[in-house]
């Protein structure tokens, strides 16, 4: 034992991070002996040793496996900060499976006497129970009357390739799947289970490496709670039961506070540790640094403190500046937003970006902020125009045409009534149409919240939209360009024949039905558009995936369009406008050409 300690303790002085040694040990190593001390407790001795010797803030988890056979591992043992962990080959192999595997077989007959172990997945943790009969028939038997249906089988040299190759077919006549692996198998299957360890809290040396890594995992958990009243009537409890006794301050559209402030003074008066509301204007081209700042000040001037909240009540703009405050103030404050457009309560009340304009540009400043919850109250569209539910209905299509075909039915047949309604009747079809539109949307951004994945397809529609905007400073709203990105978008896939082109044709009708734009007299022309691209690219870590239609429901990724390729969906886009009779002006037309936009 004291040579295997200095083995592996030149190892580490070396700079090995990964230390692999073969030790050849007697028999009675592997029994308990007359002091009750077997191989397993020396090598814990050994590893705890190690630990404190060459651990630091290097070393946080030591892995060692072993050929015990009493194991039923992994044993654990913590040394703080160091946690030592042994495992048997067998539970190594076990470590190799797919994890979505339950019980299963692990036969390791590399090893002398061979060993056979039956492997426990439980909350995500694998445990073995090691099997005293290796008898083939023993194995098939088990496997029968557990219903086992894979299993994992290792050898060494030929010979055991021959047992191997029996005991595989064996256990295929019984419908288990087998998967075969050579005899290095145990160390993969151990280097994965010490990588699960290394992707855990803490601090970690960097194999072969002069540098330490930190990992911490922060959760992320925020509601969409929807009321049962309006969301400041003196009975509804949505707010009070996220916001307690927490001191708040009140970010307000200023169309909001119009028709709805006694409302909420009534009601933070009622139920609320009010610090009182800062009054911002909802429109985009409002949408920048100084309301920003002007809401960190208010804050600031009325004391509100680290565990303070900031309830933005308003559309997606108001959000958007509260809650890019919300993550600057104190370095990050409580957040929880009450939308009142339908673009608010579908689209940016179900995600955690915030962004404000600057420098000529949409969005350019912001941040991943997760809020503590949203309230959603849809009576608030009562009172929102109706060109503003036609906007947040560009978003519901956007989700419905790349994501679920049902939805873009359910739009086509109720969309009109609920527009004339404000989004109220039918009501059955209002809340299944919006709860399907954020369902979806929460499950596209569920696993990608932070955007680590650049391919989204919940960026349908919002490729070309910025510089559609900004082209026309800002009179053609957020909504209605995610309406014109999204036709064009779909005209080009159309004329690439990635869709057939009936889809640009439904999708031309749906917008016109819903009163959304299918053209402009301002539509920026090719060339600005490949600027638009070129930004996307910019803004997509160098890669533009344009997410097009494939059909309804479907969407792929494209990566290299050319300016012609814009222009052909301009015209196909004019020439529906021409034929429906509306009011079109085309942009000048440049000379056309294939090259890409880059």
């Amino acid at each position: 034992m004291q040579e295997l300690t200095a083995v592996v303790a030149e190892k580490i002085e070396a700079g090995c991070w990964s230390v692999s040694v073969r030790a050849e040990v007697s028999e009675r190593w592997r029994m308990p002996d007359e002091s009750g001390i077997s191989l397993r407790c020396e090598l814990m001795n050994l590893a705890s040793g190690l630990a404190k010797e060459y651990g630091g803030v290097f070393l946080r988890s030591f892995v060692f496996m072993v050929d015990d056979t009493g194991s039923s591992g992994p044993l654990q043992v913590t040394c703080y900060p160091h946690t030592v962990h042994t495992m048997t080959g067998t539970l190594a192999l076990a470590h190799t499976a797919d994890r979505s595997w339950a019980n299963f077989l692990v036969l390791d007959l590399a090893r002398t006497p061979s060993a056979a172990s039956l492997a426990i997945r439980t909350n995500d943790c694998l445990v073995e129970q090691r099997i005293e009969n290796c008898e083939p028939g023993a194995i098939v038997e088990l496997a029968r009357t557990l219903k086992i249906r894979h299993c994992i089988i290792r050898c060494a040299n030929v010979n055991d390739r021959l047992e191997e190759e029996l005991c595989a077919e064996i256990l295929r006549r019984e419908g288990v799947d087998i998967v075969l692996c050579d005899s290095s198998a145990h160390f993969a299957g151990a280097r994965r289970f010490a990588q699960a360890l290394e992707d855990d809290d803490g601090v970690f040396g960097i194999s072969g490496e002069d540098a330490i890594r930190l990992n911490t995992a922060r959760p992320i958990s925020y509601e969409i709670r929807r009321t049962t009243r309006p969301a400041f009537d003196l009975e509804e409890k949505a707010l009070v039961n996220v916001l307690g006794e927490r001191p708040v301050l009140f970010v307000l559209d200023h169309v909001i506070s119009m028709l709805y402030g006694e409302d909420i003074h009534r009601y933070a008066s009622r139920h609320l540790h009010s610090y009182g509301e800062v009054v911002v204007m909802g429109r985009e081209t409002d949408k920048t640094w100084p309301q920003v700042e002007r809401i960190c000040e208010t804050a600031s001037a009325a004391g509100l403190g680290r565990h303070g909240i900031l309830v933005a009540v308003g559309g997606g703009i108001t959000l958007d500046l509260a809650g890019t405050a919300a993550s600057l103030f104190r370095r990050g404050i409580g957040y929880l937003r009450v939308p009142t457009t339908l673009v608010g309560l579908v689209d940016v009340a179900v995600g955690i970006k915030h962004g404000i304009n600057a420098f000529g540009r949409k969005n350019i400043l912001g941040s991943f902020y997760p809020p503590l919850a949203s309230v959603s109250d849809y009576s608030f569209l009562r009172t929102l125009p109706v060109a503003e539910i036609a906007c947040g209905f560009a978003e519901i299509i956007k989700v419905a045409l790349v994501r679920d075909e049902k939805l873009l039915e359910q739009i086509e047949q109720y969309g009109v009534q609920l527009i004339q309604s404000h989004f109220q009747a039918p009501p059955a079809a209002a809340r299944e149409i919006a709860l399907r539109a954020e369902l979806l949307m929460m499950e596209e951004l569920a696993h990608n919240l932070f955007e680590s994945s650049l391919a989204r397809l919940v960026d349908f529609g919002h490729t070309f939209s910025p510089a559609i905007e900004t082209a026309t400073g800002y009179r053609i709203t957020h909504g209605e360009s995610v309406a014109l990105d999204s036709l064009l978008s779909t005209a080009i896939a159309a004329n690439k024949g990635i869709c057939e082109r009936d889809l640009v044709h439904r999708l031309f009708n749906l917008l016109r039905h819903l009163q959304l734009p299918v053209w402009d007299r301002e539509m920026p022309s090719a060339e600005t558009l490949c600027v638009a691209i070129q930004d996307a690219r910019r803004h997509r870590a160098g890669v533009l995936n344009l997410v097009v239609p494939s059909a309804a429901g479907a969407a792929v990724f494209l990566q290299d369009i050319g300016r012609e390729d814009i222009q052909r969906g301009l015209d196909t886009m004019y020439e529906l406008a021409s034929k429906a009779l509306l009011p079109v002006h085309h942009p000048r037309r440049e000379p056309r050409y294939a090259s890409a936009c880059v």
